[in-house]
């Protein structure tokens, strides 16, 4: 089954820098469409789900999403360390709920969001993209 639609930004992939640059460029009033393969933004999730607290704070992710770490343990078989700080050091995500926090912010703004859509090679007529199989 084929699906046509023209767009001025197309973003192949719901991951977060995906769905961050979606929101800009909606916002931007261009039409934007975003193909995630899988049939629900965020699942399944393929990645730790670490990163920094600045980084959050950064792209405006609502504390829900994040827990934020002052202490960190490391372990082995043989050795155990453990950290105490006063800061921050990093946070862990609920991915799932971000992502699709993500994906709602960029369809408020005007996006649209296929999912279940496979994105196999470009189609370059020239030296331009104008499609995409």
């Amino acid at each position: 089954m084929g699906f046509s639609k023209d767009v001025d930004m197309l973003v192949v992939d719901g991951g977060p820098a995906g769905l961050l640059a979606t929101e800009t460029t909606a916002s931007a009033g261009l039409s934007t469409l975003v193909l995630e393969r899988e049939p629900e933004i965020g699942d399944p999730v393929r990645t730790s789900g670490g990163t920094s607290v600045e980084t959050m704070r950064h792209f405006d992710i609502p504390g829900r999403f994040y827990h934020v770490l002052k202490r960190l343990r490391f372990c082995s078989l043989r050795e155990e360390a453990a950290f105490e700080f006063q800061e921050p050091v990093g946070c862990i995500i609920d991915v799932r709920g971000m992502y699709r926090h993500l994906a709602e912010r960029a369809s408020r703004k005007g996006a649209s969001i296929l999912t279940g859509a496979n994105a196999e090679s470009l189609i370059i007529e020239g030296r331009e993209i104008s499609g995409l199989t």
